[in-house]
C-alpha cells in the first residue's frame, strides 16, 4: 500500500530549491534520507510535514495534503525536528503523554492514555526517568523523550530529522530496531552516516543539490555512487555476517 506519493514535488526556500519527478513509498518501509550538507533533506521534510508550501502533486493515503483535514494530518503523521525548543517545566512523564493531544477524546487525557504513555516510556527505556524534570536531561535523554513523545499517538508516518543526534551507539541501534518492530509504520529519516543507512535501513534516498538521484534497496548502493555524491573515493567492506548485529567501524 503507498503512503506517500509525489510527483513533480518543488519547494522554493530563500536562494534554494528541492525538485523531486517522482517518488512513491510504500506502508511500513524503513528510510534513510542521506546526502551531502545543503543538499535538501531538511528541506523535503519540513515539506511533507505540512510546514512548507509546495508545488506539484503530494498524496497521504491516496488523498492530496492540501485536502487533508488538519487534525487528520497530525494523527497520520509525526514530525521531529532536527533542533527543537523544548523548555517547559514538565516531567518526563507529562511531556510523553502531551504527545496524544492530536488524538484526545474530547481534549481530555483518560486512563487510556495514561496506559499508553506508561507503555511507550518503557518501550523507549525512559521509565525510570518519569519524574525527572524534562529540562534537566541530558541532551541524548531529551532526544529520545521527544522520539516517544512522537511515537505516543502511534502515526502512520514518522518524519525524523537526525534522530541519532546525541544518541550513543546503544540507542542509535535500539531506536532503529524500535522502527522495525512498530506495525504498520513507515519511517523516513534524515541521517549522515552512510554505514548505519547501509547496514541498516532497508531503502536508501540520497539527495544532491536539491535533486533526488537515487532511491532504492540499501542493498544496491555502489562504491561509485556514493564516491560521485561525496567527492571521495569509498570502499565498501561487508562484514564477515550478513545477519549480524555488530556495528563495524572501519579505521
Amino acid at each position: 500500500m503507498e503512503v506517500i506519493k509525489i510527483k513533480n514535488f518543488r519547494v522554493k526556500r530563500k536562494n534554494f530549491s528541492l525538485s523531486i519527478k517522482k517518488l512513491n513509498i510504500n506502508s511500513s518501509q524503513v528510510i534513510a534520507i542521506c546526502g551531502p550538507n545543503g543538499s535538501g533533506k531538511s528541506t523535503f521534510l519540513s515539506a511533507l510535514a505540512g510546514l512548507l508550501s509546495f508545488s506539484g502533486e503530494y498524496f497521504l493515503f491516496n488523498t492530496s495534503f492540501l485536502n487533508l483535514d488538519f487534525n487528520l494530518k497530525y494523527k497520520l503523521l509525526g514530525y521531529l525536528p532536527q533542533e527543537t525548543k523544548q523548555h517547559l517545566p514538565f516531567d518526563v512523564f507529562y511531556t510523553v503523554l502531551t504527545g496524544r493531544y492530536p488524538v484526545l477524546n474530547k481534549k481530555r487525557y483518560s486512563k487510556k492514555d495514561l496506559k499508553e504513555t506508561e507503555k511507550i516510556l518503557k518501550i523507549f527505556g525512559l521509565w525510570e526517568l518519569r519524574n525527572r524534570e524534562f529540562t534537566e536531561l541530558s541532551g541524548g535523554e531529551k532526544k529520545r523523550v521527544l522520539l516517544a513523545r512522537i511515537f505516543n499517538r502511534n502515526p502512520k508516518i514518522v518524519l525524523l530529522d537526525e534522530p541519532f543526534n546525541q544518541l550513543d551507539l546503544y540507542y542509535q541501534l535500539q531506536l532503529i530496531n524500535l522502527f522495525k518492530n512498530f506495525r504498520n509504520l513507515t519511517v523516513l529519516a534524515v541521517i549522515h552516516d552512510i554505514q548505519l543507512a547501509i547496514r541498516y535501513f532497508e531503502k536508501v534516498a540520497f539527495l544532491k543539490n536539491g535533486t533526488l538521484v537515487y532511491f532504492d534497496s540499501s542493498k544496491n548502493i555502489s562504491e561509485t555512487l556514493i564516491s560521485k555524491l561525496y567527492n571521495i573515493p569509498v570502499k565498501i567492506v561487508n562484514p564477515p555476517e550478513e545477519n549480524s548485529s555488530y556495528f563495524y567501524i572501519v579505521k
